[in-house]
């Protein structure tokens, strides 16, 4: 990181010196550039930019206060501090009018001020970087609001503007000088002037911030103009209102739109008022244009009733919010070019009834749309599913007592597990202590045997298939893995190049490669292994290739049917696809006799992070 620069001018070139002392002494983060004359300084300043200068009023050619005003002139907002042995008060307001941040006269004892020259040079410092922090932000707003194609507004507290982005020009016609004289209320279309200035008053009067309102305006030429409007109110430091800051969008077509919608309703209606279900139409600030009989059967309200609600009236909150965000993806959508203009979503939702009851209902949705496929409204088909969510409620229940009787099967099957792995390391110890011809095979049969028992107590947990998941380095677990099961790495090599860290159980993804690792480096008859690793947007692919012997028809067939139906052949298989499986993940075997084997897994990266 560079250090803070900064420029003493001073043509004392002994008192030069002990003064850049002391400032390295106490700020050795600071670096100091030193010059015993302003023409000198004037020529380092063109090529070195400083957070502050320190210079002396007297200086030969060119006096302290002259440099001042030369660097001033020529735009230069570097803090400047002058420090004068002869100085007075009329040099004093001279060099603060001049532009001057810090006097400081040199006392009889010039280094008794040191002290106080250092405490000027910290805040000249902070006041610079703080500029220049200001200015960057500043830059930010300024490119993002010249550049937007909505239009960032802010207003003074009685409502004229005192800021506008230039997309005014585009949205509204008006110059940014014409706008700045214009108060909000003159924009309004005149026949809603009287009902939004009430509507205003009342958000201004409460200090309140406003999101997505509609407003109609007139443009300049006296067109019709709808604006999709948000504001926050901005506030003193004891609540006093100063003024709003918000930002317009132009949506007049989907206001045309809108009105299209309302001339076909009639159409639609003939064919929706014989319906078992709840059928509605909706414009896009969410009113409802249309509800046919069935409604009163399904909400107790009348079809005219209907007409003065919104959805927010008609849902709970969380099912308005789940609305909103379905809305707004499918409007997302609406952006891209290959998009399916008759698609439908589907949404649970819980309704409010007329006497205060709530009702589930599955609604399919689909947008109306105009003759260029622009979306002007909302269609919905809403049908009661109360009956089944509470069958869905109750078969939870019984999942729930499902779970608690497995957990004790858990406790039991973790029993019987310890204890057979106990025997098991009894048996494996007189194994290794008797020397026979079979010791080689049995202990084979032993390692078998406890791979079973772990396999076999882990499918018995499948209730509780992922445990505590932490961040995993796969290139490390591999390795691992590897270690343990080739025992001559002369006569197989074993690659294993880059992989992910991902989030995960560990013990479950050591028991899908340890699964893996050992039936290729034992079974495959390979002389070479790589383990690698590809990845995308999506997800990783993770590749364990051989040139082994590979895997026959028949055999492919009936590892395929082991992974995708529940005939598992043995629990290695089965552990596999279940932690698979249990991270959205896919596997696919690849193999021919005599080629070699390549088995590939794929994870979503939404299911390891």
């Amino acid at each position: 990181m560079s250090k803070t620069r900064i420029l003493l001018i001073d043509d004392d070139k002994e008192f030069l010196e002990q003064m850049k002392a002391y400032i390295e002494e106490f700020h050795p983060e600071i670096k100091i550039s030193a010059c015993s004359s302003t023409k000198e300084a004037l020529v380092l300043i063109k090529k070195v930019s400083f957070a502050t200068i320190v210079s002396a009023y007297h200086m030969p050619s060119i006096d302290g206060l002259a440099f001042l005003t030369q660097l001033r002139n020529a735009g230069s907002r570097t803090p400047f501090i002058l420090f004068t042995a002869h100085g007075s008060e009329e040099v004093a307001i001279k060099s603060l009018n001049f532009g001057a941040d810090f006097y400081l006269q040199k006392s009889v004892d010039p280094e008794s001020q040191f002290p106080k020259l250092l405490h000027f040079i910290e805040h000249a410092i902070t006041k610079k970087q703080t500029e220049d922090a200001l200015l960057v932000n500043e830059r930010r707003f300024t490119d993002f609001a010249k550049n937007a194609i909505e239009w960032l507004w802010e207003t003074d507290s009685k409502g004229k503007y005192i800021f506008s982005s230039s997309a005014i020009e585009t949205i509204l016609g008006y110059t940014i000088e014409e706008i700045l004289e214009k108060h909000f209320y003159d924009l309004f279309h005149p026949d809603d002037k009287k009902s939004l200035e009430e509507s205003s008053a009342e958000i201004i009067k409460g200090k309140k911030a406003f999101f997505r309102t509609i407003d109609r305006c007139l443009h300049k030429n006296g067109s019709e103009v709808w604006l999709l409007s948000s504001g926050v109110p901005i506030l003193g430091k004891r609540g006093k209102l100063l003024g709003y800051r918000g930002i317009d969008s132009e949506i007049s077509e989907i206001m045309k739109a809108d009105r299209a919608l309302k001339e076909s309703e009639n159409n639609f209606r003939l064919l929706a008022e014989k319906a078992s279900d709840f059928i509605w139409t909706m414009n896009l600030n969410f009113e409802l244009t249309y509800a046919n009989p069935f409604v009163e059967q399904f909400l107790g309200f009348t079809p005219e009733e209907t007409t003065k609600l919104t959805a927010a009236d008609l849902l709970s909150p969380s099912s308005f919010k789940d609305a909103m965000f379905s809305f707004e993806d499918e409007m997302r959508i609406e952006l891209l070019p290959d998009r399916d203009l008759k698609r439908t979503r589907t949404l649970e939702m819980e309704c409010l009834r007329k006497d205060g009851s709530f009702i589930w209902g599955e609604s399919n949705f689909s947008f109306l749309r105009g003759p260029k496929g622009a979306v002007i409204g909302i269609l919905g088909v809403t049908r009661d599913i109360t009956s089944r969510k509470q069958m869905e409620q109750k078969v939870k229940k019984q999942q729930q007592q499902i779970l608690e009787q497995k957990n004790e099967l858990d406790l039991f099957a973790g029993t019987i597990a310890h204890d057979l792995r106990g025997k098991l390391q009894a048996v494996s110890l007189y194994n290794e202590m008797d020397d026979h011809r079979n010791q080689a095979f049995i202990a084979k049969q032993i390692d078998e045997m406890t791979l079973f028992v772990t396999n076999l107590f882990l499918y018995a947990k499948k209730g509780e298939f992922i445990g505590e998941e932490s961040e995993i380095d796969l290139k490390v677990l591999v390795e691992r893995m590897v270690a343990r099961h080739n025992s001559d790495p002369s006569k197989q090599e074993v690659l294993v190049k880059k992989l992910p860290t991902i989030v995960g159980d560990p013990i479950r993804f050591a028991q899908l490669f340890d699964n893996l690792i050992r039936n290729v480096v034992k079974h495959s008859a390979a002389t070479k292994v790589e383990i690698y690793s590809q990845e995308d947007k999506k997800g990783y692919r993770i590749f364990i290739r051989d040139n082994g012997k590979g895997i026959s028809l028949e055999n492919r067939q009936k590892i395929i049917k082991t992974l995708t139906t529940k005939e598992y052949s043995s629990f290695g298989f089965l552990i596999i696809s279940k932690i698979v499986q249990a991270y959205c993940g896919d596997i696919v075997i690849e193999s021919a006799e005599g080629k070699g084997t390549t088995v590939i897994i794929s994870f979503p990266k939404e299911c390891t992070k």
